[in-house]
């Protein structure tokens, strides 16, 4: 995961909950996918990964740092997948 994300929802996710009425009502969106690795240069590798490993472990952190996830997108689509068929179901507990 990307440190500014990880940041970035670390700080929402503080903000909702030290406002629990507002989080209550707050729907969250976020994607994985982004690959974010150096290259062996140590340049950016700006690809992508949405494989179910990196999909599960974006979630999961994602769940940590926001505390909910209502829905989960990607970064870029699978074309290996037709369209209408669901890719995964996710519940998480705890």
């Amino acid at each position: 995961m990307h440190a500014g994300y990880s940041s970035t929802e670390e700080q929402l996710g503080a903000w909702l909950k030290s406002r629990p009425d507002l989080a209550e009502r707050t729907y969250l969106a976020t994607k994985f996918g982004g690959s974010y690795e150096r290259d062996v240069a140590g340049e950016p590798d700006h690809g992508f990964d949405i494989s179910l490993g990196r999909m599960i472990e974006d979630f999961e952190n994602s769940v940590k740092h926001l505390g909910n996830v209502d829905l989960l997108y990607s970064h870029v689509t699978n074309q290996a997948v037709p369209y209408g068929l669901p890719m995964i179901s996710v519940t998480v507990t705890g």
